[in-house]
């Protein structure tokens, strides 16, 4: 097998490497979401455009795997060569905005609770929860501006701004 054998290139240089590119960005109380992507979406799509249309789409729909399906559907050739032939895969991670200090914090249920409590459970109660359900301490873990829901379909901050 000659795969990533060349002596006088490096890893990355050599058609499929673990080596991602990575940067570090600060998130702004103004940013909506983040996507990470490969390449086979980077390809086709610029940063600013893929933040747009993602914009776009979360006016219509609010699961996240539908706007990704969307982004990929835009992103596939028409053809079976040329751009957009790449192997594609994103994951989307909508972003909570913060309780506004008027509101208390009861005002807006997690995620878990709020399917414990469509079960007919309290939302501290775990024993009655449905096989299935995320057991609310999972969630309870987590910073509140993450959105337990986001759905996987690989990082771009977006911003309505």
């Amino acid at each position: 097998m000659e795969f990533k054998q060349n002596k006088f290139l490096p890893a990355e240089k050599q058609i499929v490497t673990a080596d991602p590119d990575i940067n570090i960005v600060d998130l702004c109380d103004d940013d909506d979401f983040i996507v990470l992507a490969c390449d086979g979406v980077w390809d086709c799509m610029s940063s600013q455009q893929l933040v747009d249309f993602i914009h776009e789409q979360l006016k219509s729909e609010s699961k996240l795997s539908a706007v990704c399906e969307r982004v990929l559907d835009r992103c596939l050739a028409p053809t079976a060569g040329g751009e957009g032939c790449d192997n594609m895969t994103m994951i989307l991670v909508q972003f909570k905005k913060p309780i506004l200090s008027g509101s208390s914090p009861g005002d807006e249920p997690s995620a878990s609770s709020e399917k414990l409590t469509a079960s007919g459970a309290s939302p501290g109660d775990e024993s009655s929860a449905s096989p299935g359900d995320e057991p609310s301490a999972s969630s309870e873990k987590l910073p509140a501006s993450v959105d337990v829901n986001a759905e996987s379909k690989p990082v771009e901050c977006g911003s309505s701004s």
